[in-house]
């Protein structure tokens, strides 16, 4: 079996309507309804690897793995103003929410002092 995330799967079934409709069908809450998801993934030859809360990596955390200091006095305006949000905190407004392919919400949310944007899985 092929391992994939629960990201990759859902992009997967979103480009064949066969395979949407399908996973429209599988109906149940909690653990239920994970193990349903699980099931279907296996029947299609995939094993998923993390399933629960899952979200994209925004661009700040990126920074913070790319590394590099919010003093360097060579940074662009944009990185500036992220930097000053590190230390205050954004200012997130909800821009957008989409249903997901199998259940929760994905909102969609941008920072009104720096404009960086993330996408969050409820």
């Amino acid at each position: 079996m092929e391992k994939i995330t629960m990201k990759d799967f859902e992009e997967l079934i979103s480009k064949d309507e066969a395979l949407t409709a399908k996973a429209k069908e599988i109906i149940g809450e909690g653990e239920e309804l994970k193990e349903k998801i699980i099931a279907f993934a296996a029947s299609l030859g995939y094993e998923l690897e993390c399933i629960g809360n899952i979200r994209e990596i925004t661009a700040d955390e990126m920074e913070n793995v790319a590394g590099g200091s919010p003093q360097d006095q060579s940074m662009s305006p944009a990185k500036q103003k992220r930097a000053e949000c590190k230390k205050k905190g954004h200012d997130w407004v909800l821009q957008k929410r989409e249903k997901g392919v199998f259940w929760g919400y994905n909102a969609y949310y941008r920072c009104q002092r720096c404009g960086t944007e993330k996408k969050e899985w409820e």
